[in-house]
């Protein structure tokens, strides 16, 4: 989970970096310093999933718990908020529309970082990789993940 969590912020940092919310070369200097503390604290096994199943099960759940809880907290925050509204005004449908909604943003923001750091894995500088590329690709991956 520590490596997931690492990942995440330096994902998170290339996103802000690409659309102005802290400077680039700031961005690109921490995603490098979390992939490397990523790195540094996990090493995942040699062994494949009928040698070492339940070995791989939780290095399957540390590497996925860290990225869906941003999307479960931010679709139970929007669903609790449209829920205080009475049922006349349909509180319970608006709930599961904003906790979707707030899911489903949380999700694509999320992925637009991991997008952006695949292409950089593929070779692309930070300055080239393609941020509506990024954001793009990440709105029918949070739409499945969702």
């Amino acid at each position: 989970m520590k490596s997931s969590f690492a990942k995440m912020k330096g994902e998170a940092a290339l996103t802000a970096g690409k659309v102005g919310l802290i400077n680039p070369d700031t961005a690109e200097n921490f995603h490098q310093e979390q992939e490397a503390e990523a790195k540094r604290v996990f090493k995942p096994t040699e062994e494949g999933w009928l040698q070492a199943p339940w070995q791989n099960f939780k290095e399957t759940l540390g590497g996925s718990l860290p990225y869906m809880a941003a999307p479960l907290v931010a679709g139970g925050i929007g669903t609790a908020a449209a829920g205080a509204a009475p049922a006349v005004l349909g509180g319970t449908l608006l709930g599961a529309g904003l906790g979707t909604l707030g899911a489903f943003g949380a999700g694509a923001a999320q992925f637009t970082g991991s997008n952006l750091a695949r292409q950089m894995d593929e070779g692309k500088s930070y300055q080239d990789a393609d941020v509506a590329n990024a954001a793009l690709a990440a709105l029918p991956q949070s739409a499945l993940d969702t």
